[in-house]
């Protein structure tokens, strides 16, 4: 990488990704959360290719002049940015969809917790957690005292 090349493909890869991220962005918006394994190789290889050229910069191999510095300030603003507004996003989705399975859970359970049994009079009588946790009710039960 070059003295003119360094800053340049830094920036160049930072829009790059920037641009990536704004589109699944899009696609999480959209609620189409499955488009984003299509962009998972993609995003991989420009964010490998970011941070080697990063590298180059921070390791002194290439030198950039003070108005590039402030252009590569910006630059990775606006990524992190864009990273910050992302995650948020993802976020949200995975918190929805968790809450999602978790009703879905809870109403299973609620759908197949025990009916309540009879008492003694012959009446519904209200099922307790600690009866219900050791012996399920059944439709008709014997007294059992004399």
């Amino acid at each position: 990488m070059s003295t003119e090349s360094g800053p340049a493909a830094v920036t160049e890869s930072a829009r790059r990704l920037i641009e990536l991220i704004e589109t699944e962005n899009a696609c999480l918006e959209a609620r189409q959360p499955q488009k984003l394994a299509d962009t998972e190789a993609r995003k991989r290889d420009l964010i490998e290719r970011y941070r080697a050229e990063v590298d180059m910069i921070r390791s002194g191999r290439v030198r950039i002049r003070p108005e590039e510095r402030q252009i590569l300030i910006d630059t990775g603003r606006a990524l992190e940015t864009a990273m910050a507004r992302h995650a948020r996003m993802v976020v949200r989705m995975k918190s929805v969809t968790e809450g999602l399975v978790h009703a879905v859970a809870e109403r299973a359970a609620r759908n197949k917790a025990p009916a309540d049994g009879y008492g003694a009079n012959g009446r519904v009588q209200a099922a307790t957690l600690a009866r219900n946790a050791y012996r399920a009710p059944t439709a008709l039960s014997v007294n059992r005292m004399v």
